[in-house]
């Protein structure tokens, strides 16, 4: 007569972070969260610009704290040192944080090639660029969205998170 027990993970249970989530929450309105957060969940690059270096890593450690329970298996690099830009040529997917304002000729003029989708987040001006591979001329290619009821749900709390922020100031 043995008896087992069997319990589910919590997995809505957040561990305890040491992350600063008000940076991202304040850089960033909240469509633009989702935005990275989709591309950040469908493993593409992103490469996110910004002139004060005291911002990248923050903001890219809070982006990966999102994605709890499940986390970012490719390379991250929260500020890429201009010898290393190579890097983002590479074929898999990154999460690069590079300390420059955001040139619209950055890609040509570092010698680097889009052959996926990729997003660039110009953190100076809240502003985000998707890139198309170029073989998807007639956009025959299209990323899916995140599920409707769990990007309202993600929307709700992030957007509490936010209005929270607000309040204590």
């Amino acid at each position: 007569n043995e008896s087992i027990i069997l319990k589910a993970n919590q997995m809505n249970d957040l561990y305890t972070l040491n992350i600063e989530f008000e940076r991202l929450f304040t850089i960033f309105n909240l469509n633009n969260i989702l935005e990275i957060f989709q591309y950040l969940m469908l493993n593409t690059k992103i490469i996110i610009f910004s002139k004060e270096i005291k911002n990248l890593t923050p903001v890219i450690l809070s982006l990966l704290s999102l994605l709890y329970p499940f986390h970012y298996p490719y390379t991250v690099v929260s500020v890429l040192h201009k010898e290393a830009y190579k890097l983002i040529d590479n074929i898999v997917p990154v999460l690069v944080g590079i300390n420059e304002k955001y040139n619209s000729n950055f890609l040509k003029e570092n010698d680097i090639d889009i052959c996926d989708f990729t997003l660039i987040v110009n953190m100076d001006n809240q502003e985000l660029i998707k890139m198309e591979p170029p073989d998807n001329k007639n956009k025959q290619k299209k990323l899916p969205s995140l599920p409707q009821k769990y990007k309202s749900n993600l929307e709700k709390k992030i957007n509490n998170y936010i209005l929270e922020i607000k309040n204590n100031k």
